[in-house]
């Protein structure tokens, strides 16, 4: 315990806080900017929230229920898309070259993402805590107390699951290769499947429920401590010897520039395995829809469904314009060698970001319309906020400094964002024409913004 005290006080923190630390100084009036528009923003959500639920029926089983499948499914993102977290030098020389044990490692380099996990439950359910004080429903101390330590369970218990069919996977797989799709698709079936198991012991009786847990816990501690050397050792030799490399056919460029570019782009999408994970997000998120839609109650349904369509599709929209920007700021010495003017780099790649959202979305609905009987035509209108979203991931890609390490934290921040946004305009704005104008307008703002600020000077000429 100790060891990983000093790794979160030594290693964890300090990292952190000068990353902090080096934006405010570099971007004091962005950050104060944003920060001030967030809580707006949140004040404005929170209020809306709490003036719905002090007039509609609540119950703290129901709250409990919702923020349980939440705090699974954030959870379960955090998990895939922190995945490459551990694959850093650093760790990799404090765990060949100190006394630290795997397990400690593992959990001191996740325990500020579970810092953000639970911040952003809290801040999501604070509306509705908020809503049973305002009706005069008892909220006790040691039931805010066992929220937190089931939000505990949760996070530990779906890294534990993650550790294990990292080690099944590797196991039954080639060692050299990544493996991400039966790596994470094993994780979702297990994880729901013992989420499938839990409620069916719920149904039983709720002492049998609380022997569930008991039994998940030592499983968990059990199997963190047993297989977190194997996993390590896997991460870290895929890490030095690298993905095993394909035989990629030669291109034939041509003169246009507009074309070459796209070439280009389409080509770093395929080798940095971007289209492969956004496939794998999109998969997962038609199976929990399918899922859910014969698991659960149509009221029920419709609740998680408009989450799925509101939050996990925009999530997947965020990656590709987010990676454009990424690239970018990491390959800028290189964009500019090659010499070529402002939108023959650009608009190719801008272009392809928006074409790679809107068949997401168009795929989504489609299986929505033939598969679950969803209404079709009328989900056409959501074209519009993709281009907002796709505009707004844009500018933080070119804005900020992504890395492996904090991508994830960075696409939860823009996706709470952007649904904020999309909740205030929605409740405040009642002429849908008025709110695809703002989307339309605000994103055309954003991307003359990004064209102007960071590509004319001083990298393109």
């Amino acid at each position: 315990m100790s060891s990983t005290i000093e790794i979160i006080r030594k290693i964890e923190f300090p990292k952190k806080y000068n990353k902090i630390r080096n934006l405010f100084y570099e971007y004091p009036t962005y950050c104060l900017t944003g920060f001030m528009a967030i809580v707006l923003i949140y004040a404005l959500y929170a209020l809306i929230l709490v003036k719905f639920y002090t007039s509609s029926p609540i119950n703290i089983l129901g709250a409990i229920k919702s923020a349980s499948i939440l705090s699974i499914l954030l959870a379960c993102f955090l998990m895939i898309f922190s995945r490459s977290k551990l694959e850093k030098e650093d760790y990799t020389f404090l765990f060949l070259n100190t006394t630290i044990k795997p397990v400690q490692l593992i959990v001191g380099s996740k325990f500020f993402l579970y810092i953000f996990f639970n911040i952003v439950i809290s801040f999501a359910f604070l509306p509705l805590l908020i809503s049973f004080n305002l009706k005069d429903i008892e909220i006790k101390i040691s039931y805010i107390f066992l929220s937190y330590c089931l939000l505990a369970i949760i996070f530990w218990a779906c890294l534990s699951i993650w550790i294990l069919t990292a080690t099944i996977v590797k196991y039954f797989m080639n060692r050299h290769s990544n493996s991400l799709y039966a790596h994470s698709l094993l994780f979702l079936i297990i994880t729901w499947g013992g989420v499938f198991l839990f409620k069916i012991s719920i149904g039983y009786t709720i002492v049998f429920a609380y022997i569930t847990i008991s039994v998940i816990l030592p499983v968990c501690y059990l199997i963190m401590r047993g297989l977190s050397t194997r996993y390590l050792y896997d991460l870290f030799k895929q890490t030095h010897i690298g993905h095993k490399a394909k035989k990629f056919k030669s291109n034939k460029f041509y003169q246009s520039t507009y074309l070459n570019q796209t070439k280009v782009q389409i080509l770093s999408y395929f080798r940095n395995r971007l289209l492969s994970e956004l496939t794998l997000l999109l998969g997962i998120l038609v199976l929990l829809t399918l899922a859910f839609y014969y698991f659960l109650d149509d009221l029920t349904f419709m609740y998680i469904y408009s989450f799925i369509l509101n939050i996990g599709l925009k999530e997947i929209m965020i990656i590709t314009p987010l990676y454009f920007g990424m690239d970018y700021r990491k390959y800028k010495t290189s964009i500019y060698k090659m010499n070529i003017t402002v939108y023959p780099y650009f608009i190719p790649r801008v272009l392809i970001a928006l074409l790679i959202n809107f068949l997401i979305y168009f795929l989504f609905i489609s299986f929505n319309s033939f598969v679950l009987n969803q209404e079709f035509l009328a989900q056409f209108s959501g074209f519009i906020p993709i281009f907002f979203v796709s505009m707004i991931s844009l500018f933080f890609g070119f804005v900020f400094k992504i890395t492996e390490g904090n991508k994830a934290i960075i696409l939860i921040g823009i996706l709470i964002f952007v649904s904020l946004i999309d909740f205030v305009l929605n409740n405040y704005v009642t002429n849908s024409y008025y709110v695809n104008f703002i989307y339309l307008g605000t994103g055309i703002l954003l991307f003359l913004i990004v064209e102007y600020l960071f590509l004319r000077k001083p990298v393109l000429r």
